[in-house]
Parts: C-alpha cells; structure tokens; sequence
C-alpha cells in the first residue's frame, strides 16, 4: 500500500516577509481570487500542513513601509504627508471577507529542543 504524497512546506523569511495564517469558513471558496482582487500586495504561499481549511498569505516587509510624499508649495509652506500600510490594517481588511473566519499574525518563534 503506498502512502500519500505530502507536500513540502514553504520554508518561511521572517526577515523579508510578514505572514498571516487565514483560517476559512469553507476549504472550497473563491479567497484566491477575492485575494488578488482586494489585496494585491499580498501572495499566496499556500495551504498550512493538512488543515484544508487554513491558508497563508505574506507580504513583502518592504511593501510595509510605503511612503507617499506629498510636497505642496504654498512660497515657504512647504509639507510631506507619509502613510504606511501597517500589519493591523491588513489583519482587518482580511476579517471583512466573508470567506475569512479568522487571521492570526505569524510571529517567528525559536524551537526548543527537548531533551
């Protein structure tokens, strides 16, 4: 009898990447699509192990820090509006959909060995 094929896991970059683990209302949706729709900036990384209902997504760190400068020259008055997109924002935006149960910011977290 053979065993089923499992699929590598995505070997994540914590210092480039910032990630979120969706958790879904239904394993068969349209979240990719709405996903590429609503939030261009983020990827999709994939499925999370055999949980069928739970995908991760990730956006590049340097998309984080966006900066809009705005330079308005009224004779000396002179001004530079800055927006960033931040973590919390997105966290948001993602609940909004009606595919998304949940999100969870994935913080980086160093194994312990047991002895």
């Amino acid at each position: 009898m053979s065993r089923p094929t499992q699929a590598t896991p995505h070997s994540r970059d914590f210092t480039r990447y910032q990630y979120f683990a969706i958790t879904l209302n239904s394993p068969v949706s349209n979240f990719q699509s709405k996903l590429a729709t609503f939030f261009p900036k983020l990827e999709y990384v994939g499925q999370v192990g055999e949980l069928i209902d739970v995908v991760e997504v990730r956006i590049a760190k340097e998309k984080l820090k966006i900066e809009t400068n705005k330079v308005e020259d009224e004779s000396v008055n002179e001004f530079v509006e800055n927006s960033t997109i931040r973590i919390d924002e997105i966290k948001k935006g993602l609940e909004e959909l009606r595919e998304v149960e949940t999100v969870e910011v994935q913080i980086p977290r160093i194994r312990t060995k047991r002895v």
